[in-house]
């Protein structure tokens, strides 16, 4: 899940170089070097660049999601674009509350202007929206099916790539 992450920001625009990207993910308790990164962003950069959208959105569609991470769990938030299936946003987390709800609706409005919120019935998305001004609605089922799908997608693909992946540590479970 880390290279899937430091890919997306790399790609995303959030850090222009690898070494800003080194250190956002230290802010995590990971320990890679700017050189993994690169190679990351090389190696899988092409398969996620098709995922990730930088142009404009009218609706985004938002939801998070419980994932391990080398014997932690974090938080995987994921806003997607869904007339074209692209990732909007991506943030990972140690914690879920109406602030960190707020804040990725916040860097949503700073990239994509005016947007319209779809999301579940969790109760910090209503709060987190009204206090930016944003439109927000909330389906079960419909467009929402888009971000759910996408989710699934991830975690079956980061099941397989934790197992698998080497680590010098020679702790196959572990963030070294």
């Amino acid at each position: 899940m880390i290279v899937l992450y430091a890919t997306y920001i790399y790609l995303a625009g959030l850090a222009f170089s690898y070494r800003r990207v080194e250190a956002f993910l230290e802010n995590l308790g990971v320990k890679r070097s700017y050189e993994a990164v690169r190679q990351w962003v090389q190696r899988f950069g092409s398969q996620l660049k098709g995922y990730v959208e930088t142009g404009e959105a009218r609706v985004a569609v938002v939801d998070e999601t419980p994932i391990k991470v080398g014997g932690s769990y974090y938080w995987l938030w994921l806003a997607v674009e869904p007339e074209r299936r692209k990732i909007l946003l991506m943030a990972l987390t140690q914690v879920r509350n109406a602030l960190i709800a707020r804040s990725i609706l916040r860097e949503l409005k700073r990239r994509y202007g005016r947007v319209r919120i779809v999301s579940d019935s969790a109760k910090w998305y209503p709060w987190a929206a009204k206090t930016l001004a944003l439109e927000h609605e909330v389906i079960s089922g419909g467009i929402r099916s888009y971000v759910e799908r996408i989710i699934e997608t991830i975690k079956d693909r980061i099941r397989v790539f934790d197992k698998y992946f080497p680590c010098r540590c020679g702790k196959p479970n572990e963030v070294c």
